[in-house]
């Protein structure tokens, strides 16, 4: 299977949500990591080479496994160039501020501040992600680099 694309495009394939920008003159990217997860942050990432992980955080270990997935027929092929990527240097994280609540009834929403920077792009998704002594799981994400994390309890 092979995809052109020649403009911005934004996919969604399940809950994975990506943009694909214009790129790769003529030289198709393979699709080598497939994640999912549920509500409560349990996530298992597929690999083309066939194996599994995923996060158990009951024994606070990973497990890895197989699966019989072929991910060979997964291609793009963007129509125009792009430079190469030369950030390899992760953002950094140079301060986070109080919680907006400590105390969170269901359905309320609240926040933390935080300032981050990557020096040659920029960011893509800041999570908190937080976990009590029975092993529940909850994140606070910012998607639009405006320096608050958000979440709500359900």
């Amino acid at each position: 299977m092979e995809i052109l694309f020649q403009r911005q495009t934004t996919m969604m394939m399940g809950s994975q949500l990506g943009s694909l920008v214009t790129g790769i003159k003529r030289e198709p990217i393979h699709l080598i990591i497939f994640c999912l997860s549920d509500k409560v942050y349990n996530q298992i990432t597929y690999y083309k080479d066939g194996t599994t992980r995923f996060w158990d955080n009951q024994n606070n270990s990973d497990v890895f496994g197989e699966h019989e997935f072929d991910f060979s027929g997964y291609s793009l092929v963007f129509d125009k160039q792009l430079p190469p990527q030369t950030d390899w240097t992760p953002p950094e994280l140079t301060s986070f501020g109080e919680l907006s609540e400590t105390e969170v009834d269901q359905n309320q929403k609240f926040n933390i501040s935080y300032s981050a920077f990557d020096a040659d792009s920029e960011l893509n998704d800041v999570q908190f992600n937080f976990r009590n002594e029975n092993g529940n799981t909850f994140q606070l994400n910012d998607y639009d680099d405006d320096g608050i994390a958000s979440g709500e309890f359900k």
